[in-house]
């Protein structure tokens, strides 16, 4: 028998693109177009708030390079922030800790295809986001190191 559950314990109403930059690093004319990506740090930030009433969450997460980290390898700077706005959120089943992972777990496929989108505008082709261990991310806070992703 499985358990029968009345009501999700929240609603992801919707996931949207804030801020989308990018831009070439270096000499980028002078290098080959079929140039390989090499692996590059990218910064994770996520963030949580709610609004005045408590009915609605806004969930943020940004992906960002950090430009002028001497990497001469690294082919672009770029930086995408997303938001997802949730409601109905049942405070007995979710901390803000857990909802801040459950949610931007949620959000990383359209972040993974945004950097490939913008950046497939670029001169180099698409950067493709590895998966990585976004509940790491959220339980090691704002003062520990970022996470590398390919």
């Amino acid at each position: 028998m499985t358990d029968h559950i009345d009501k999700p314990p929240f609603k992801v109403v919707q996931i949207f693109t804030v801020e989308a930059t990018l831009r070439h690093r270096g000499e980028y004319l002078a290098r080959p177009a079929n140039i390989p990506h090499a692996p590059q740090q990218i910064g994770v930030s996520m963030g949580l708030q709610h609004a005045s009433d408590d009915k609605v969450t806004l969930v943020s997460v940004t992906l960002e390079t950090t430009p002028n980290d001497g990497d001469e390898k690294a082919l672009y700077d770029f930086s995408v922030q997303m938001l997802g706005i949730v409601e109905d959120v049942d405070r007995k089943a979710f901390d803000d800790r857990q909802l801040l992972e459950v949610v931007a777990t949620i959000m990383f496929p359209f972040m993974r295809e945004t950097v490939a989108n913008l950046t497939g505008r670029g001169r180099f082709g698409p950067v493709w986001i590895n998966p990585f261990n976004i509940r790491g991310a959220v339980q090691t806070g704002p003062d520990e190191p970022d996470s590398e992703v390919k």
